[in-house]
């Protein structure tokens, strides 16, 4: 599959997303694991893990200085549950880099596998030591739609 790096439609399915996204950091070198969806009892969508709300995909390279990123990918519509997000938060706390990507995210995606980690500041304490966009690593508990680039 051809690796794509213009921006994605917000209406993609989540398979597609999450294709394509292996796809970009498999083609530049990363490595993954990719904790897959199974039908359980009665039909429904079970994921196997021993913790509830892991993050679907694991990515790690030694580039950059190493990098090791935890991700949850959900579309445009896409619900972050209440375990994931409790889940990406205790693994900010531990100093992983951990948040949600959407379609939206494509091009700062794009970004992370060709130049490694961008830089975020929180507007309360200042740029995060380990780089997560998702929450405050310094502690004042501030979510990600706080975070902004530093300069």
């Amino acid at each position: 599959m051809a690796v794509r790096f213009d921006r994605l439609p917000d209406d993609i399915v989540e398979d597609e997303f999450q294709q394509l996204t292996l796809d970009l950091f498999h083609t530049l070198s990363w490595d993954h694991n990719f904790t897959r969806r199974t039908r359980g009892k009665g039909g429904k969508w079970v994921t196997a893990t021993s913790k509830k709300g892991w993050p679907d995909l694991t990515l790690w390279t030694p580039r950059f200085g190493g990098v090791l990123l935890f991700r949850e990918l959900k579309t445009m519509k896409g619900v972050v549950s209440a375990e994931q997000t409790e889940v990406m938060a205790d693994l900010t706390r531990a100093g992983q880099n951990a948040c949600v990507w959407r379609p939206s995210d494509w091009d700062e995606m794009v970004a992370m596998a060709t130049k490694g980690p961008i830089v975020w500041s929180c507007g309360h304490c200042g740029p995060s030591p380990d780089n997560s966009a998702t929450w405050c690593a310094l502690g004042c508990g501030r979510d990600y739609n706080r975070m902004t680039k530093a300069t």
